[in-house]
């Protein structure tokens, strides 16, 4: 009866994450101006398309490295975090790196990266986060330009919405 009141105690905690994320989904959306919406494809998950999301991954190494190329406000991070952690086989350690171009959607995420952080640990999962205020399709493309002065980053997961206009290579990107 104990193991189950805590596996309850930890599916609680991964949800209540997910809901206040998108708490800051929400009011992200109603703060940013439509046409920067549609400038940068700034269309935030809800809740149950990020669930699923991450209910998909096979992520059943010790050690977790995930990347969320454009994370707006965190909301498919977080979806990964509680679904990771309400697992029976859980990783010892998760790194994130998370992408956000936005500077005020990078405010959200900061929190959403803290409160991952909170929940893994109550999870016992030492996690790790590293959030990147730039262009990840910009980055990416001088990474690999430099790959032989540079070891490449590797991670196990990506998570991204890939109908958004971040996900399109522009002539300026590709020529970094």
């Amino acid at each position: 009866m104990a193991y189950y009141d805590a596996y309850i105690a930890e599916v609680q905690r991964s949800h209540v994450l997910v809901d206040a994320v998108d708490f800051f989904r929400l009011d992200a959306t109603r703060r940013l101006e439509l046409d920067r919406r549609a400038e940068f494809g700034q269309f935030m998950t809800p809740p149950s398309t990020a669930r699923l999301m991450a209910s998909m991954f096979v992520a059943d190494s010790e050690h977790l490295s995930l990347l969320d190329a454009g994370a707006g406000v965190g909301s498919l991070t977080a979806a990964f975090i509680g679904e990771i952690c309400e697992r029976p086989r859980r990783p010892s350690s998760i790194h994130v790196t998370a992408y956000e171009i936005d500077k005020s959607l990078a405010k959200y995420l900061k929190s959403t990266l803290d409160q991952c952080r909170a929940v893994c640990q109550s999870s016992g999962i030492e996690f790790e986060c590293e959030l990147v205020e730039s262009d990840f399709i910009e980055d990416g493309t001088r990474s690999l330009r430099h790959e032989m002065f540079m070891a490449p980053r590797r991670f196990d997961c990506a998570i991204l919405n890939s109908h958004t206009r971040k996900s399109i290579a522009t002539p300026d990107a590709i020529s970094a």
